[in-house]
């Protein structure tokens, strides 16, 4: 869209873009659309890049400036729209939403410190797969001018002195605008009940859609009863075992970037676009901003464990990392890092391991390939370093790429009203409360019984998917070299040979099996995904 010699190419969403028209109105721009990217162009161009802190919403965009011969880019806060650039040989600047079309203009080598940081946490986490090809960062705007300078500034972000449950109810009722059809993605859990809530107090109706397994009665069960809670229609389509090997043939197809999640988003999207919603809700990241993780209420008990484990004997703590172990969906050598861990940003990665550091050194090679742990303020509260490390590590590279990605490949548009920056301002700028605190302050009786119940989570039966996809690529996997010098052959099948030993286990071998099928697609393809320049 144009305005004033001004070009837009945006991508996402913005929820407040109504209130934001008014005042942009009320200062004497006209409009010729209902839309939102006609108000974000028109806000640029009237405020400048300081006219994206009154913006709400997920965006991705470029902004091209006739006059000045200026490119701006700019990414939403939280990073949930991606935006990806790549400098040409050329010295053309190429941007894209995903990064294998930038890998295939220019072929691109694999970066090894990706394959590495794929293993440590199920996907690359600094950037991208692929040299060259740049993720630009969430919450900032960049200005590429035409003598080659380049200035990167932060989006301010507006602070928010409503009460959390307000802050939330306004969000959610905000990401149900749209000229299509909405759903609701309606787990059993707290935060998929959460949005419900909210829409029922807005007096918003929706549809829920939950997808069944052999592995998730209890979580059906429990979705029906939110649904029936808070009057959503809903809809439960169940995904049999015998329909496994389609659905990861078709995740593997689609991967963006090597991952070992996105499955799950792939299938309920894939459910979403078959009954006619092209726009969904989800509870993603409800998590990281209200602290429901296990490890964010028991991490001064990992503490104390460590503090045990470090003072006895070798003889003892091989029995102390088999008893945790047997406790959780980590093997021995991965409870011997953690333990074994240092500071907080030391212990989170070996809890966020997939393979240990140690491991990654045999698989690869190298251990300066290794990811450095993140940067922590010192003195910062644990419940932000919490959240900084989930927003490094796991929400931003893999729950919300793999989202975007899985759920746009069959044109779904997935909204997280939990990640809209008002809601995670409030949360953050409040004392921690968790989500049981939420639903006190949110005086909500259903929502309190959820908080203090066992958490549940959508589950997919791992172990028999795996072991039925690992055998149906075999064949792939016992040619000589499937992971084209990657990481070590014989390593990997050592891995794969203790397949059946836990859960675990059997989760690196989907590690394995994602890694070596997507480095055969991009080794077949003349173009990554088969898209030529």
């Amino acid at each position: 869209m144009s305005f004033a010699g001004r070009h837009l190419v945006f991508n996402g969403e913005i929820y407040n873009f109504r209130a934001v028209r008014s005042v942009l109105e009320a200062a004497g721009l006209a409009f010729t659309t209902t839309g939102d990217t006609e108000v974000l162009l028109k806000a640029l161009v009237h405020w400048g890049p300081g006219g994206l802190e009154r913006m709400r919403g997920m965006f991705a965009f470029l902004l091209w400036d006739e006059g000045t011969q200026t490119l701006l880019a700019g990414r939403d806060p939280i990073g949930v729209k991606p935006l990806y650039w790549r400098r040409l040989s050329s010295g053309a600047i190429a941007f894209a939403s995903e990064a294998a079309p930038l890998a295939g203009l220019e072929r691109a080598a694999v970066r090894p410190q990706a394959v590495a940081e794929f293993l440590r946490f199920g996907s690359p986490v600094e950037t991208t797969i692929y040299e060259g090809v740049h993720e630009h960062p969430p919450g900032t705007v960049t200005l590429w001018r035409p003598d080659g300078a380049v200035v990167r500034e932060p989006i301010p972000l507006a602070h928010e002195e409503r009460p959390l449950p307000e802050v939330m109810r306004r969000a959610i009722a905000e990401n149900t605008v749209s000229d299509r059809p909405v759903a609701v993605f309606l787990s059993g859990g707290f935060d998929s009940a959460a949005i419900a809530a909210g829409l029922s107090a807005e007096g918003i109706s929706a549809t829920g859609l939950t997808i069944s397994t052999d592995a998730n009665a209890s979580d059906v069960a429990r979705a029906r009863e939110t649904a029936a809670h808070y009057g959503l229609d809903h809809r439960v389509v169940h995904v049999a075992g015998a329909d496994a090997t389609g659905a990861v043939d078709r995740f593997l197809a689609a991967m963006d970037q090597p991952t070992i999640d996105g499955l799950n988003t792939l299938l309920v999207s894939e459910v979403a676009s078959s009954v006619g919603f092209p726009v969904a809700l989800s509870g993603l990241g409800g998590d990281e901003v209200l602290g429901g993780y296990g490890y964010h209420r028991r991490w001064r008990l990992l503490g104390t464990a460590a503090r045990v484990w470090r003072a006895s004997p070798p003889s003892v703590r091989g029995s102390i990392e088999r008893a945790l172990a047997g406790r959780g969906l980590r093997t021995d050598t991965q409870v011997r890092e953690l333990l074994a861990a240092s500071g907080t940003a030391a212990r989170y990665d070996g809890w966020r391991s997939l393979f240990t550091a140690d491991e990654v050194v045999r698989l690869t090679g190298s251990r300066s390939a290794l990811p450095d742990p993140v940067d922590i303020p010192p003195g910062e509260p644990l419940r932000d370093q919490l959240w900084r490390l989930d927003a490094r590590r796991y929400l931003g590279p893999t729950l919300l790429r793999d989202a975007d990605v899985f759920s746009m490949t069959v044109g779904v548009e997935v909204r997280v009203p939990l990640l809209d920056t008002s809601v995670v301002d409030a949360a953050l700028g409040s004392p921690p409360q968790g989500k049981a605190g939420l639903a006190r302050q949110w005086e909500d009786p259903y929502l309190k019984r959820l908080a203090a119940g066992r958490k549940l989570t959508f589950a997919l039966p791992w172990r028999a998917w795996i072991g039925a996809t690992l055998r149906a690529n075999r064949q792939a996997l016992e040619v000589d070299d499937p992971w084209h010098g990657s990481i070590d052959p014989a390593e990997a099948h050592r891995h794969i040979d203790r397949a059946a030993s836990g859960p675990g286990a059997a989760l690196r071998c989907w590690a394995l099996l994602v890694l070596a099928e997507w480095l055969r697609c991009r080794s077949a393809a003349p173009h990554p995904k088969g898209r030529p320049a």
